[in-house]
């Protein structure tokens, strides 16, 4: 059989809720994302057509898309889900599955380069993240705590910070800090609202994002995710 060239990149967006509190020290959120992880089947069919299989964790009332058009989402059980669709060669498209009342959004943005067996199983894996706030005095720091990942990540907070209503560099407000261990991944961002409130300084919103990328020669897969959890 002729040799199929195909490559899938797959890039995800996770996009979480979470309660907000005047409490000195709060739970933001904790555990895996509630969409995930994924085991993605990609299969070459006689035709020559590439054909896509998901299979996944998640709530009952999960919805989806590929290419901008709705899939169909099976319920295999109360927490696993299903889906499957066409995969394009050498045209890049947008996986997004998103659950309301998990407050959930996952994207996966898929690629092709070469594939070299007739059918690609993989999982994209999803880490555990606990995220907290504490407030002392004037300043208030969220703290993420990564851990149980399957590969090397870099994780960051991802502010959006406004002056008079236009943007400006978050870092003239917001201190930022990481430290990795072998077993866990810290960060932490923190910022004085009294000096951001005087300056009429306005935190709009605060995620935290995962990257990760794993590579896969034998099989002709690349894996790159990026999970982005909301917090304000």
């Amino acid at each position: 059989m002729a040799e199929v060239h195909l490559s899938l990149v797959l890039c995800m967006v996770i996009l979480f809720s979470c309660p907000n509190s005047n409490a000195e020290r709060i739970n933001v959120r904790s555990g895996k994302a509630k969409i995930g992880p994924i085991q993605v089947t990609v299969t070459r069919l006689q035709t020559g057509r590439l054909w896509c299989s998901i299979r996944f964790s998640g709530p009952v009332d999960t919805q989806g898309k590929i290419y901008n058009h709705r899939i169909t989402i099976n319920q295999v059980s109360d927490t696993e889900l299903s889906s499957e669709f066409e995969v394009y060669k050498y045209e890049a498209g947008a996986l997004i599955l998103w659950s309301d009342t998990a407050s959930e959004r996952l994207g996966v943005i898929l690629a092709f380069l070469y594939m070299t067996t007739d059918q690609v199983d993989e999982i994209i894996p999803s880490c555990d993240v606990n995220i907290t706030r504490s407030d002392y005095r004037d300043t208030t720091t969220y703290s993420a705590f990564v851990t149980n990942c399957m590969a090397p990540i870099y994780e960051s907070f991802i502010p959006d910070v406004t002056k008079d209503n236009k943007s400006v560099a978050s870092r003239d407000y917001l201190d930022t800090g990481r430290q990795e261990t072998p077993s866990v991944n810290m960060t932490t961002v923190s910022f004085n609202s009294t000096v951001m409130s005087n300056e009429n300084v306005v935190l709009n919103s605060l995620m935290f994002r995962i990257y990760s990328y794993q590579d896969f020669p034998l099989k002709g897969l690349m894996l790159t995710y990026d999970r982005q959890y909301s917090i304000l």
